[in-house]
């Protein structure tokens, strides 16, 4: 896993730790390819990898007033994803793909007691609001944001035009983000909209 810092990284953790969403968003999209590629190489599933990823960005957000403590960012990055690839290894064994009962339930490990909480009370408002969704929603939502299909294959599996995948997407999206809206605080609710949704 080789994770390269971003430009004027100290300047975008000094604003991620100050709760700014944008700065959290410039830094997920910068390390999650690299993310998510290390922990598909490992766990041979992008199911689990897109898990790592979030639980690797949740931590990130919940620990946001430490960054600028932080030396090195990428590192520090590397060792939470390290550690949690490793969990998920010893945590699911050979056992085969999961549905999405059981992706939502992996426990967060290697943060704090109330990390922790924190992260297993947005997996299960989330998981409540998927099946909560009509059944074509919650397939579209299921097939590109849990599993991450392209919408093209998503269309391909389901039999329907890619653009009613794109169209019960969005509305599923919006609907999960009005139910997490009165279920969770607002930091949760932020970092629930950039990483998951």
């Amino acid at each position: 896993m080789n994770f390269v810092p971003i430009d004027n990284e100290p300047a975008i953790l000094h604003r991620v730790s100050e709760g700014n969403m944008d700065a959290f968003r410039l830094l997920f999209r910068h390390y999650e390819a690299s993310l998510y590629t290390a922990a598909l190489h490992l766990l041979g599933d992008r199911v689990r990898a897109k898990d790592v990823c979030q639980d690797v960005f949740l931590k990130v957000w919940l620990k946001r007033e430490t960054l600028v403590d932080i030396q090195d960012f990428s590192a520090w990055l590397f060792i939470i994803a390290r550690n949690r690839m490793y969990d998920m290894v010893k945590l699911m064994g050979d056992r085969p793909k999961h549905s999405l009962e059981a992706v939502m339930e992996y426990p967060a490990t290697d943060g704090s007691p109330d990390d922790d909480v924190q992260v297993r009370e947005i997996r299960a408002v989330l998981q409540k609001a998927i099946l909560r969704l009509p059944e074509k929603q919650r397939l579209a939502y299921e097939l590109i944001k849990i599993e991450g299909l392209s919408r093209e294959e998503a269309a391909a599996r389901l039999a329907v035009a890619p653009e009613t995948v794109k169209s019960n997407l969005d509305i599923a999206v919006r609907r999960i983000r009005a139910y997490c809206q009165k279920e969770l605080d607002w930091e949760l609710l932020i970092a629930l909209v950039v990483i998951f949704l």
